[in-house]
């Protein structure tokens, strides 16, 4: 998961974007009591993802990683109604 990598190796990451991430389950947890992350992360999550739980996820993230946006869209853990109308460029420029 991108996200552990990000969580131990802060320093070679610049930026990650994070697809209905499952934050919530048990290889994770140990993260959740370290200092917030500063990477840059973006999240994006759909409202009807029934694979990933919307609300106990963004708890998470919001705890872990203190540069969040969680972007929630109108679709499910697939994305695959997102995926056509994101503006991806935006979300991998490299901002200072």
């Amino acid at each position: 998961m991108g996200a552990i990598f990000t969580c131990e190796h802060p320093n070679q990451v610049w930026k990650q974007v994070l697809l209905a991430p499952a934050l919530m389950l048990p290889e994770f947890a140990s993260y959740q009591d370290l200092e917030p992350v500063t990477v840059p992360t973006t999240i994006i999550h759909g409202r009807q993802d029934t694979v990933v739980p919307l609300e106990e996820v963004r708890e998470i993230a919001e705890k872990v990683f203190s540069n969040l946006i969680y972007h929630i869209v109108d679709d499910d853990h697939r994305l695959h109604k997102a995926t056509d109308t994101l503006d991806w460029k935006a979300a991998f420029v490299m901002t200072s």
